[in-house]
C-alpha cells in the first residue's frame, strides 16, 4: 500500500478564505453564546467539584486564548482588556505564565459574569478587524486553533454544568428543549471490518491537531463497531425490574450495546475494560435477566 504524504493547506491568506475564517469565527463564538443563554449567573459562577470548572471560567478561558496567542503578538498597538486576566484565566499553558488553581476556580466572583462578556464582545471586534488586515499567515492558522478549541471547551461546558445540575435537589434541566437542533435517530447496527494493512492519520487539507499526524501505516486485526453512540434515553428505556424482558422497538440499539459490553460482539469479543467509563452501566445491564 503506497503511503502519501498529506497535501499542503489552502493558503489562509485569501480573501475568500479570510472571509471564511470570519464567519466560522463568529459562529463558533455564537454558538458558545448559545449553549450558555440557558444558564443563570448563579450557574455560571458555581464548580460543583475540583476536576470541573465554572462555566463563566469556560467563557473566558477561550477569550484569554484569543487576546493571549492571536491579539498580544498579532495586533497593532495591542492592549489587554485586564492585565489581571492573563494569569487568572490560563489554565495549564505555562509559557505563558503563572495559573490559578483550577480547584478554586468557582470562589473568583470577580470579575462578574456581565464583565465577562463585555470581554467576550471586545475581543470579537478585535479579532474579526484583524483576519481582514493581518498578513500574518501564523495568526490566521492560531485562529483557526484557537475555535477548535474552543469547540472543546464548549462540550466541556456542557459535562460540567450538567454535572452540576445533578447535584441540586431540585433536579433542575438545562434546557427544556432538547437537542438545540432536529436530530434523526440512526437505528444502530454493527459495521464489521475484515482488519488488515490500513492508514491512520490525518490527510489533505483543513485543520488538525499535532497527534493526528503524521500519517502512518497500521495493522488492524478483525473488528466490529457500533454505528452509534449508546444514549442515555436507550439506558433509561431498559428495563428496571429483574427477570423484565426489552419493550419493544427499543431492542435493536440495547442489544447492540450489551453485545459489546457483556463481550458478545460478532467475530471478536471484546468486553470492557475493568476501569472504562462504560463498565458501571455493563455491571447494571447484566443484573437484568434478558441480558444474561
Amino acid at each position: 500500500m503506497r503511503h502519501e504524504s498529506p497535501q499542503p493547506a489552502t493558503d489562509p491568506c485569501r480573501d475568500a478564505n479570510r472571509a471564511d475564517l470570519a464567519l466560522r469565527y463568529q459562529s463558533v463564538r455564537r454558538q458558545t453564546r448559545t449553549l450558555a443563554a440557558p444558564l443563570s449567573p448563579e450557574d455560571c459562577q458555581a464548580q460543583s467539584m475540583p476536576d470541573a470548572s465554572p462555566a463563566k471560567w469556560h467563557l473566558a478561558h477561550v477569550t484569554w486564548f484569543f487576546e493571549t496567542f492571536v491579539l498580544e503578538p498579532f495586533e497593532p498597538g495591542f492592549k489587554p482588556f485586564n492585565p489581571a486576566f492573563r494569569a487568572l484565566y490560563n489554565s495549564y499553558y505555562n509559557g505563558v505564565g503563572e495559573q490559578f488553581a483550577r480547584h478554586r476556580r468557582g470562589l473568583v466572583t470577580r470579575p462578574d459574569l456581565a464583565e465577562v462578556w463585555r470581554w467576550h464582545e471586545q475581543i470579537d471586534e478585535r479579532v474579526v478587524r484583524l483576519i481582514s488586515h493581518t498578513d500574518s499567515l501564523d495568526a490566521l492558522r492560531l485562529i483557526e486553533m484557537g475555535l477548535h478549541h474552543e469547540q472543546q471547551h464548549q462540550e466541556l461546558l456542557l459535562t460540567d454544568i450538567k454535572h452540576l445540575l445533578s447535584i441540586n435537589p431540585l433536579s433542575p434541566v438545562y434546557q427544556r428543549a432538547w437537542p438545540l437542533v432536529p436530530v434523526a435517530p440512526v437505528p444502530a447496527r454493527w459495521i464489521e471490518r475484515e482488519g488488515g494493512l490500513t492508514e491512520i492519520g490525518h490527510h489533505g487539507e483543513g485543520f488538525s491537531f499535532d497527534n493526528e499526524s503524521p500519517r502512518h501505516r497500521q495493522w488492524m486485526e478483525p473488528h466490529a463497531l457500533m454505528n452509534s453512540g449508546w444514549t442515555s434515553c436507550a439506558t433509561a428505556a431498559t428495563p428496571t425490574h429483574a427477570g423484565g424482558s426489552p419493550p419493544a422497538g427499543t431492542g435493536c440499539a440495547r442489544k447492540a450495546f450489551v453485545r459489546r459490553c457483556t463481550g458478545r460482539s460478532p467475530k471478536t469479543p471484546t468486553p470492557c475494560p475493568p476501569c472504562s467509563p462504560c463498565t458501571a452501566t455493563c455491571r447494571w445491564i447484566r443484573t437484568r435477566r434478558w441480558c444474561t
